[in-house]
């Protein structure tokens, strides 16, 4: 599991330390800049060229503060947070994600998902920086929360409330019950009803993409959330939940709409 809108690039969850993650222990700044900015462009954020020029943009936490929330491992982080890690400067950075974890860059264009507390064993806090609103909290919240379902087996019509298998709406309505507690249709059509209408070039992270249906192509059949670089993430036949670009093949010929239900 780590950030779905990154799809494109290399992505690791195994069990390998921080401190061989580049040869003093950490990765390099440059490295952490380009993955955070990546990832905030799917948001439509910009940044600054460099990891110290962010930095000093100021956590506007006191030491205090910051030392509080590290003791207390991050039980005042929100996701999307960025945590800098070093010295008198900041030698590399990553992202909060959930449940006390952070993704940081390794080896150029390799994630990796760390636990909080291993990070902070290696290095140490030094600032805190949220540039996400309430609402791209959500939206980057439910991408990740798709993510760690990539690979459950595709069923149709799987049993609501269940997640060792889905259908495409099932497991939509799971991803925003769970993340943001929106109780959604069941039905893809009906979900199709919810939210604000929205087109192809004002694509939001989060937003959910209709389709029409393989067997009734005059009714909506089929619904994904967009996770940002157009690219979305769904569950369809083999290969259960993955990612898949939006106009590829197919799904460029039976779109039918996008629907933003995070405001």
């Amino acid at each position: 599991m780590i950030i779905g809108m990154l799809a494109a690039l290399t992505i690791v969850c195994g069990n390998v330390s921080p401190s061989h993650a580049h040869r003093a222990g950490q990765p390099p700044a440059e490295d952490s800049i380009a993955f955070i900015q990546d990832l905030y462009s799917a948001l439509h954020v910009r940044l600054p060229s460099s990891l110290p020029e962010l930095y000093r943009q100021g956590s506007g936490l006191p030491p205090a503060k910051l030392a509080n929330m590290t003791v207390r491992t991050g039980t005042e982080f929100r996701t999307g947070d960025l945590l800098f890690f070093g010295g008198s400067e900041p030698e590399f950075a990553g992202v909060y994600t959930r449940n006390n974890r952070v993704a940081i860059s390794r080896s150029g264009d390799r994630l990796v998902e760390r636990p909080l507390q291993q990070l902070l064993s290696d290095a140490k806090l030094i600032g805190v920086l949220r540039l996400l609103s309430e609402s791209d909290q959500i939206r980057l919240g439910i991408v990740l929360r798709a993510e760690e379902f990539v690979g459950t087996p595709y069923v149709y019509g799987a049993k609501y409330g269940q997640t060792k298998s889905f259908d495409c709406s099932s497991f939509v309505k799971t991803v925003f019950a769970q993340t943001a507690d929106i109780d959604l249709p069941r039905i893809s059509r009906e979900q199709a009803k919810q939210g604000i209408q929205v087109s192809k070039s004002e694509l939001r992270v989060g937003d959910l993409l209709f389709f029409r249906g393989r067997q009734e192509p005059d009714r909506i059949g089929h619904v994904a959330i967009y996770a940002g670089n157009g690219r979305m993430i769904h569950t369809y036949k083999k290969g259960g939940v993955q990612y898949t670009d939006i106009d590829r093949g197919v799904w460029a010929q039976r779109y039918v709409t996008a629907r933003r239900i995070i405001q």
